[in-house]
């Protein structure tokens, strides 16, 4: 009779490893196929809505609106949907009333969506305000819109690296350093 030989301890580990990575792997497949795909990013702002009281809405699709830096550009973006009516213009403006964006529609457009790159020059809190202009010159305002319920903006400065005076083989060390300290 010969003799029996155990399967080999990699060949276990293999099917180990297969029987695990199905096991994780079919939940995600699972929630996939319900979903229609993978990508959860559009989502960011799923419970902010366009709607009758709201017909223009400006948002931050990749960053928080309150901690934005001065100096950097930023992405805005802007829905609009116009109620028995179509959008002819669309113009938003920058805490100074300076315009920093401003389209023209060429079609009849009653739904649109813009991208437009905005960068913040003064520090502090700001607000952007836009309107669209519709097809009987009546003005809709736009807002800011947040998941987290909070209006406007906040610049905040340039973050710069900090700049030492003292020589190290001079310095005393400490654990309590204060801003503008020499």
């Amino acid at each position: 009779m010969p003799p029996l030989s155990a399967p080999r301890k990699s060949k276990q580990k293999s099917i180990i490893y297969l029987t695990f990575f199905l096991l994780l792997a079919i939940p995600l497949v699972l929630y996939g196929i319900a979903q229609e795909n993978f990508d959860i990013r559009r989502r960011a702002f799923q419970d902010l809505q366009l709607s009758d009281e709201h017909q223009c809405l400006i948002s931050f699709p990749h960053v928080s609106p309150y901690s934005l830096q001065e100096g950097s550009s930023v992405s805005v973006q802007v829905d609009g949907r116009i109620k028995d009516d179509y959008a002819k213009e669309l113009v938003i403006y920058n805490s100074q009333g300076e315009v920093i964006h401003s389209e023209t529609f060429d079609t009849l457009k009653t739904e649109f969506q813009t991208n437009f790159i905005y960068t913040p020059e003064i520090s502090g809190k700001s607000e952007i305000s836009g309107r669209v202009i519709n097809g009987q010159n009546g003005i809709i305002e736009c807002q800011i819109t947040s998941p987290f319920g909070i209006q406007g903006l906040q610049i905040v400065p340039k973050n710069t690296a900090p700049e030492f005076l003292s020589k190290p083989a001079e310095s005393i060390p400490s654990q309590n350093l204060k801003t503008g300290d020499v």
